[in-house]
């Protein structure tokens, strides 16, 4: 017979312990290697009637400035600007190409920027025709047709937003498509974690166009690399994270002052495995630009800042 003392007691419990460790750290090992294994085999579906869309957006960048002329001291300036959009689409017809008509809300709407020149300060605020109302909107031959839901005429202020939203595939171009390029990319293929997705130029105009006016007011978009990260759930959805690598450059601006501008820009995309829809997104880096040449009176501007934007998407099947 053996007698357990305090201290073998003591022994045997943290054996237990040490036992149930290595236990918990071979099963975390497991899964994740699992998940490694895992094939993720992504398909492209459209919206249906009834199905309602609730989207958040939000950018933001900031950049400090500084100008040089001849035989002046520099001149420094900071400018700040912020969009954050919230609507609620519903979708009421869809062909076997996409949606072709649905009903658009306008929740929130905020759209600021300001500018610090020289310690005087510069606001300036925008604001949406659409807030607060509804209306119905209709894509025929690749235009936007906006209507009331009580009839009556729109005004042009409100048919020029929406003119605005799908030139630059934002808001409303999302759920016209709301898979923004990636089912080219993605529909069909089977693809693990650590695998990598790089994007056509064409599924580069879809997929970031969304951001901005491809109006010269940014760069095109020079690489876009999406990386297979893991696993998802999102709201009852089956998704997939990738990281996202970016980087723009290029030349934008008027011809008599033409600016160098880039940036780098990292993050993540959430996508559905079963449709090909974006659900969230976030990016953000740096950002800067500079004068290609000297401008008017011998101007020189340099600037470097940095952008943030995030979106997400929220589907409810309604009635």
């Amino acid at each position: 017979m053996i007698a357990v003392t305090p201290e073998s007691k003591g022994n045997t419990t943290m054996g237990k312990n040490a036992t149930l460790c290595i236990l918990l750290v071979l099963a975390a090992a497991l899964g994740t290697r699992a998940q490694d294994d895992q094939v993720f085999k992504f398909k492209k579906a459209l919206p249906t009637k009834g199905m309602t869309f609730a989207l958040a957006h939000q950018r933001t960048m900031n950049m400090d400035v500084e100008a040089t002329i001849p035989d002046h001291p520099p001149f420094n300036s900071t400018m700040a600007m912020k969009e954050h959009q919230v609507s609620e689409q519903k979708i009421l017809a869809v062909s076997e190409v996409g949606v072709t008509k649905l009903s658009f809300s306008m929740k929130k709407h905020e759209e600021t920027e300001s500018q610090n020149m020289g310690g005087q300060e510069r606001n300036k605020s925008e604001s949406d025709p659409r807030l607060g109302k509804t209306f119905i909107v209709e894509l025929k031959d690749g235009k936007v047709d906006v209507s009331a839901p009580e009839g009556g005429e729109v005004p042009a202020d409100v048919r020029g937003a929406f003119e605005k939203e799908m030139q630059k595939g934002a808001g409303l171009g999302r759920l016209f498509d709301p898979c923004r390029g990636l089912d080219g990319a993605l529909a069909g293929k089977e693809l693990k974690v650590g695998d990598k997705v790089e994007l056509s130029s064409e599924q580069l105009e879809k997929l970031m166009h969304g951001e901005g006016e491809n109006d010269g007011s940014m760069p095109e978009v020079k690489k876009a690399i999406l990386t297979v990260q893991r696993a998802v759930n999102y709201l009852g959805t089956d998704c997939v994270a990738f990281s996202a690598d970016f980087e723009f450059s290029g030349t934008t601006g008027q011809e008599q002052n033409p600016m160098n501008v880039g940036a780098h820009l990292e993050g993540e995309y959430l996508v559905g495995l079963g449709n090909c829809w974006i659900y969230k997104a976030n990016l953000s880096g740096p950002m800067s630009m500079n004068s290609v040449n000297a401008g008017h009176g011998g101007m020189n501007i340099a600037g470097k800042g940095k952008m943030d934007m995030t979106g997400n998407v929220i589907v409810s099947q309604g009635d």
